[in-house]
Formats: structure tokens, C-alpha cells, sequence
């Protein structure tokens, strides 16, 4: 991750004595896809309880406080994890 704004913010969360931090999900990759840097999870719910179907999942590429992209790691190979 380029920016410290998660780590500023979970400082600041925990000094003014909240039991919060942002949530930052570990990523598996796809096979075929590359390993992703640090990002974070935009919560997401239902728009209507009855059909039975989960909410998708939202990653933020950019920092939500500054702007700034986050990093992806370029180092892992494209087909890492994929069988052979």
C-alpha cells in the first residue's frame, strides 16, 4: 500500500478509545489472477431479504481517505495456484 491512512486511522480509532478498526480482507486469488496489495472492503447488504441470493463484495482500489491507488503486488506470476 502506497498511502498509511488505514494504519493513521486504526491509531487514531484506538487512542480515542474505540474498539474499531477498518476491516482489511486477505485476498486469495483466482487462478490466472494476480495477488492483490493491501485494499479495503466496502460493506455491502441486500437490497431484498426475500430473494436468496448473497450481496456481492466491494474492494476499494483507492484509498477512501486520500485518494491514493493502492498497491498490487506485481511480483506473484499471473498462474500462481493454477493446477497443472
Amino acid at each position: 500500500m502506497t498511502c498509511e491512512c488505514i494504519n493513521t486511522v486504526n491509531e487514531k480509532l484506538k487512542s480515542a478509545g474505540h474498539n474499531t478498526k477498518i476491516k482489511v480482507p486477505w485476498i486469495i486469488p483466482m487462478p490466472g489472477e494476480k495477488q492483490r496489495g493491501e485494499c479495503c472492503e466496502i460493506v455491502t447488504v441486500k437490497a431484498d431479504e426475500k430473494v436468496r441470493v448473497k450481496p456481492v463484495s466491494l474492494m476499494a482500489t483507492y484509498c477512501p481517505f486520500c485518494g491514493t491507488k493502492f498497491d498490487q503486488d506485481d511480483t506473484a506470476p499471473a498462474d500462481q495456484g493454477a493446477p497443472s
